[in-house]
């Protein structure tokens, strides 16, 4: 992207929060909790061709659901670690083989925050206790890159487990430097629907009649499947809430500007990358409460070799799924978002509004994959929202 003077104020719009810009510049965390870079700095310092939202003319490729080896249902054979996890357990698992057998030395993930239970910080996990007790799902903001430079070591060998758009920005700053390649041995994601901001957690709060400064304890996903968010204060309350009214009319209803317009929700630029494989019926998927499954996607054949490594050491299950198509169903959300997105990019610019730079030949070739009443069903409803200022 050129770099002019409106480069701050676009990258400040579309920021994603990973935090990678720090490693040359300052910044700071906002009212929302997200990481933002100081405004002056980053046109002037950081190589902006690395920001998230700088990447999306690449992002679209010919393959809806991005590049890879194999699809497979998956799940732990760890009973424990399948029902704690958000789903299956399967990324819990990689990282614990990971480290047991000595393929890497430090699992870098997100964990909750000391300072509070709806907020989030950078952890090193050495052992398979520690990735198990930070395992499950955060739906608040995380900077997985911030300082990344500072965390490794690189005598030392690395897997990092972050979000679709931390690992998209690794990914390519790792191309670029491939001498990282040598430290950082596995990159890890899971399907991602948006980062809920710091305001949208206080209203989850509110709903299960909690306060932040007296949670000891809080759980988004797990416990079962898809399991219930639940809250423990210090004084032994128990707060709970269903997976749909807190992702689906909570958490999900808030997000930052780029989650919005993001196509790759499912991890295209990692080694493996896990979702929930929801069971379908009616063509729809269901949320009743069974046990944990993930649909993963070995995007890379270092991670299908892995994969299948850790399911002859029967350490999680794999069944292959061929039909590509299946995930149209069971993952709607992601479906529509990439499908849709050509009707939303194109109401924000007939509206004078600013958006990623997203190659639009790609994205009308998806947009004919549902109907012209739908495409224009989100064309007016991005128009509706831009007016009722909900999109700025």
């Amino acid at each position: 992207m050129k770099k002019n003077d409106k480069t701050d104020e676009f990258i400040s719009k579309y920021c994603c929060g990973c935090g990678f810009c720090s490693n040359y510049i300052d910044g700071a965390y906002d009212a929302q909790g997200f990481y933002r870079p100081n405004s002056v700095l980053i046109k002037e310092k950081f190589d902006v061709d690395l920001c998230y939202c700088n990447s999306f003319k690449d992002t679209v490729s010919d393959k809806l659901w991005g590049d890879f080896e194999n699809l497979y249902y998956s799940y732990s054979t760890d009973n424990f670690v399948r029902k704690k996890a958000s789903s299956g357990g399967t990324l819990t698992e990689v990282a614990s083989y990971l480290l047991e057998r000595g393929i890497v030395d430090y699992i870098i993930q997100i964990d909750s925050s000391d300072e509070s239970k709806i907020k989030t910080q950078i952890s090193i996990s050495h052992t398979r206790e520690e990735v198990i007790n930070k395992s499950g799902s955060r739906y608040a903001a995380s900077a997985v890159l911030k300082d990344i430079f500072k965390l490794i070591d690189k005598s030392n060998k690395y897997a990092i487990i972050g979000k679709p758009c931390d690992i998209t920005v690794l990914r390519t700053f790792m191309n670029k430097n491939p001498e990282w390649n040598l430290s950082i041995l596995y990159l890890l994601t899971f399907f991602c629907g948006g980062t809920p901001s710091y305001q949208a957690n206080i209203e989850l709060l509110k709903k299960m009649n909690l306060q932040e400064d007296q949670l000891s304890d809080f759980t988004y996903r797990g416990n079962g499947w898809p399991g219930k968010t639940t809250g423990l204060t210090k004084d032994g309350k128990v707060g709970t809430i269903d997976y749909e009214e807190s992702w689906g009319k909570t958490l999900g209803r808030d997000l930052q500007n780029i989650c919005r317009f993001c196509w790759d929700g499912v991890g295209s630029a990692a080694d493996i990358s896990c979702g929930d494989g929801w069971y379908i019926e009616n063509g729809k998927p269901i949320f009743a409460e069974r046990d944990g499954r993930n649909i993963t996607f070995a995007r890379t054949k270092k991670g299908d070799t892995l994969l299948n490594e850790m399911f002859r050491a029967n350490k999680i299950n794999l069944e292959v799924e061929k039909d590509i198509g299946i995930l149209e169903q069971m993952q709607p959300g992601q479906y529509m978002r990439k499908v849709a997105m050509f009707s939303r990019i194109s109401a924000m610019r007939l509206m004078g509004k600013s958006v990623p730079k997203y190659n639009m030949r790609q994205l009308y070739r998806y947009a004919k994959k549902i109907s012209i009443m739908e495409n224009l069903r989100m064309f007016y409803g991005t128009i509706k929202r831009i007016w009722r200022k909900k999109i700025k």
